[in-house]
């Protein structure tokens, strides 16, 4: 019988194993978890508490995710590249190749690495990881065999204005088909929410060198880089917005706007938008 290193009961703590399995990046023990964590999601939860519980290691366990994630995703996409055939298809986002699978068969090789993104959004914070997500994404929504979610993660709601139009559709559908976000749904999605308006609030519609990678991009969701959002259409941005708005249950709404933990104004957020575009028209006028 096949064990995980992550999720199977006994032996030693997760949190002891996680110390270990940074310490043996070059042992087959460490291409092992490695693999778990690929196939595996009840082992990318336990990975993911002990990590919770190892905050300076957060740099370091950063690095190793994002290149596992990499990893997989490029393996798993060469895998189904034919020698001869070469297909494209264009649309508004471009030229993408399309290549001969089937559906399930690529579902089966990246749910669990798409599951963990969606659950824990901090790894689109690297760029790539970004990218090979949403060409996944993409690919299956291509060969109508759209990426089935059950759960209300937080990657679902952060992809309500990323720039690339299939993703904000599957978002939308995906977020529409989960249902109401009410008070309880609201604090597990908090983190996600802030940084969505924080982008409105501080601005970054307008100044996306706002934010800083070197000292964001280590594993801790704080604000948004310009690769998550649209930064050219702002219309799509605030498209999102008012979609996510309209799925939260009037006692999270609350929480949002009257909590006395929230994190940022988004009323004051809007007027200060409005105030903006008010001196942008004055402007164009010459008043």
């Amino acid at each position: 019988m096949t064990t995980c290193c992550w999720c199977t009961p006994g032996g030693g703590s997760t949190v002891d194993f996680l110390k270990c399995y940074v310490s043996k990046t070059q042992s087959s023990e460490f291409q092992t978890a490695d693999e778990d964590l690929c196939y595996c999601l009840e082992c990318v939860t336990e990975y993911h508490k002990a990590r919770d519980e190892l905050p300076f290691l957060h740099e370091v366990l950063w690095e190793l995710e994002t290149s596992r994630l990499i990893n997989h995703f490029e393996k798993s996409m060469k895998a189904e590249i034919g020698d001869d055939d070469e297909l494209y298809i264009v649309d508004n986002n471009g030229e993408a190749q399309l290549f001969d699978f089937t559906g399930q068969d690529f579902e089966n090789k990246l749910r669990v690495p798409l599951l963990e993104i969606l659950k824990y959004p901090y790894l689109l914070l690297h760029e790539r990881v970004n990218e090979l997500c949403v060409e996944a994404l993409c690919r299956m929504e291509q060969a109508n065999c759209s990426f089935q979610v059950f759960d209300k993660h937080p990657g679902i709601y952060l992809f309500l204005v990323h720039p690339n139009e299939m993703v904000r559709r599957w978002a939308i559908l995906t977020a529409r088909n989960l249902g109401k976000v009410d008070r309880d749904d609201y604090y597990d999605l908090q983190d996600v929410l802030t940084c969505l308006f924080k982008v409105i609030e501080l601005g970054l519609l307008e100044s996306p060198d706002i934010y800083t990678s070197s000292v964001l991009e280590k594993g801790k969701l704080i604000l948004l880089p310009s690769h998550m959002y649209d930064t050219t259409n702002y219309k799509n941005y605030w498209l999102g917005i008012c979609m996510l708005l309209t799925i939260l249950e009037e006692q999270a709404m609350d929480s949002l706007l009257l909590g006395s933990d929230k994190q940022n104004d988004f009323m004051q957020s809007i007027l200060h938008t409005m105030e903006r575009q008010s001196d942008v028209v004055y402007w164009r006028i010459g008043v």
